[in-house]
């Protein structure tokens, strides 16, 4: 039976952000949505694991396992050798397989861990090798004494958050076609009652959703995969590829252009496009969302729309780090990142390429653009630390919603976050 670790390598800065910020602040890097699964869903049933380990981050102990996240069923298979695959790798690339026994493949350019192999049994002293690895991000080689490397020329790690577009179509495709292998999922020949559907895809739906009269299925580009309890309101236009996760609502008269995919307890409306939503956040009124990546807890006010192309038509340059020079994205198309717990007002227009960290109210009427230090509120009277108490006041208002409450380690790693943002004007 074969052994697989999962490790995360990201390491804050003394301000508490990581190369991933904000979309890793909260979770570890294999806990990101890109597509519809996981990276450590995805790599899991592509592996057939018959041992899976995830090694977290020191800072996000007990937050490895998110309560709405399915669990992941792997089945066993026979090998002579252990391997760990770095959290950031979205879609595992064959050389891996191509691996020895005291190998470490590494990504040029990064430097960074791809992965490494070790003989069966050999789990300790890749968990010594993976502490080791001193996070190899941001000319902080690994250490890497006693392991023959093998370099890697293509890029397959996400090291911004905007990379989720190197990978996105790709990932959901082949999530996709993993869920079409659950038996709790019907494969629908025939578009539902008073519903349309077209092209050569696939549309594969749980018994509980509740699809109403008017859905429009276009199955011309991808696939489709609606979950558990999800409700897909009438007149909605659907479409693939796209996945929309357990119990998240796609209101009346939506545009959803895949490839998109929606994680669980989701309100989403208005035309939205070439996005991934970690889960349970709202965008439940119209206005255009294109090409970005939404955390948690997220919720955009009626009327909130955003730019995902420059008026040049040029490449976009974008940071995820406040008061740090912008980087080249090599996207033509990119919208927002908005982190965990971010909050827009009403009619919020939101520039090409920006990034909201973590914890963040911005109720301006300037246009948001560029990049917003973590827990601030912003107004048209200016920029302000977002008091703890405050926002955790909110924050326990808004997970009550949905059945959440907030403790434990969760709690405690926002109270780091929000000291932490302080080194860079972002708490008081």
């Amino acid at each position: 039976m074969s052994e697989l670790y999962i490790f995360d390598d990201l390491s804050p800065d003394a301000t508490g952000l990581n190369p991933l910020s904000p979309m890793a602040d909260l979770r570890p890097s294999y806990a990101v949505r890109i597509g519809a699964l996981s990276n450590l869903e995805r790599i899991g049933l592509l592996r057939e694991a018959g041992a899976l380990t995830p090694i977290s981050r020191e800072e996000l102990r007990g937050l490895e396992v998110e309560p709405f996240e399915r669990r992941l069923t792997v089945r066993a298979a026979d090998s002579d050798r252990v391997l760990a695959i770095n959290g950031r790798c979205v879609l595992p690339p064959p050389e891996i397989d191509r691996l020895e026994p005291g190998q470490v493949l590494l990504e040029r350019g990064s430097g960074s861990v791809v992965a490494l192999a070790g003989l069966a049994g050999s789990g300790e002293s890749v968990r010594a090798a993976i502490a080791r690895i001193g996070h190899g991000l941001d000319d902080c080689p690994a250490d890497l004494s006693g392991w023959e490397t093998v370099e890697l020329a293509r890029p397959v790690l996400l090291g911004r958050p905007w990379h989720f577009r190197r990978f996105f179509r790709e990932a959901l495709e082949t999530d996709l076609r993993l869920l079409a292998a659950r038996t709790d999922l019907l494969a629908l020949g025939a578009a539902p009652a008073g519903c349309c559907m077209f092209g050569t895809g696939a549309l594969h739906v749980h018994p509980s959703v509740q699809i109403l009269p008017g859905v429009i299925f276009d199955l011309g580009n991808g696939d489709i995969v609606i979950d558990a309890g999800a409700i897909v309101r009438p007149g909605a236009i659907l479409i693939g590829p796209l996945y929309v996760g357990e119990k998240t609502t796609l209101a009346d008269r939506c545009l959803i252009k895949g490839p998109a995919a929606f994680g669980s307890l989701c309100r989403i409306a208005g035309e939205v496009g070439g996005t991934i939503v970690q889960g349970r956040s709202n965008k439940a009124h119209d206005g255009h969302l294109g090409d970005s990546w939404l955390g948690e807890w997220v919720n955009l006010g009626a009327g909130a729309v955003n730019s995902n192309l420059l008026n040049t038509y040029g490449q976009v340059r974008t940071t995820n780090r406040p008061g740090m020079p912008a980087e080249d994205s090599g996207e033509q198309f990119l919208g927002a990142i908005l982190g965990d717990h971010v909050k827009l007002a009403i009619g919020t227009r939101v520039m090409t390429g920006a990034v909201v960290n973590t914890g963040t109210m911005y109720a301006a009427t300037a246009p948001l653009s560029g990049c917003l230090a973590p827990f601030r509120w912003i107004t048209d009277a200016g920029s302000l630390p977002y008091r703890y108490d405050k926002f955790e006041e909110v924050a326990r208002t808004v997970l009550a919603r949905r059945g959440v409450e907030l403790d434990g380690p969760y709690r405690r790693r926002l109270e780091v976050l929000h000291r932490q943002s302080a080194a860079i004007g972002g708490a008081s």
